[in-house]
């Protein structure tokens, strides 16, 4: 599709903030929203030079933490423009597996959380990609109110949904590079 990989990140590295530590929040240490233990992952992955606190890890570290276990293994780079926003987002924010099924229900597939070529065929030829990112952006909403946390962190993840749909909703209305380049 395009490559929206350095926008999408600044949306989310936007959404994600800097440093914290909140004892309500089950993510526990986190900065810029990796977490201590991805951070710890990481660094075990050939990075053991970088610093052991998440809090002192380099930019550059926390972009290619997106990028490798975020952005690449979803095919996010696959992904008509906004649906890999979306994709995206949820994947940093719940996980590979509740991300995948969400974009499979999305795209009328079989939610079985693996993202194939049944998943991603269905993504590039849905009839619209604008209903899709509703669709997600309205499953993040259930999903979030269905959490016991939600009273403490609840009108902040459905504000960040609604930043990021409507995002998304606007990249939608890019053209395609090979269009735009004419």
């Amino acid at each position: 599709m395009r490559d929206n990989w350095k926008h999408c990140l600044s949306l989310i590295l936007k959404e994600e903030g800097g440093n914290d530590d909140d004892p309500r929040d089950p993510g526990g240490r986190t900065s810029r929203g990796v977490t201590q233990e991805r951070w710890n992952q990481y660094r075990k992955e050939g990075h053991s030079d970088r610093p052991s606190d998440v809090w002192k890890a380099p930019q550059k570290d926390i972009e290619a933490i997106y990028k490798k276990y975020y952005w690449d293994p979803q095919k996010c780079d696959d992904l008509p423009s906004g649906m890999d926003l979306m994709h995206f987002n949820t994947t940093v924010n719940s996980g590979p597996g509740r991300s995948v099924k969400e974009l499979q229900r999305a795209v009328r597939v079989p939610a079985d959380g693996k993202f194939g070529p049944q998943t991603l065929d269905a993504c590039i030829n849905c009839t619209s990609v604008p209903a899709v990112i509703e669709d997600l952006a309205h499953q993040r909403r259930n999903f979030y109110k269905s959490l016991k946390t939600f009273k403490t962190f609840g009108r902040g993840w459905l504000a960040r949904t609604d930043r990021i749909e409507k995002e998304a909703l606007k990249m939608t209305k890019l053209k395609p590079i090979v269009e735009a380049e004419k």
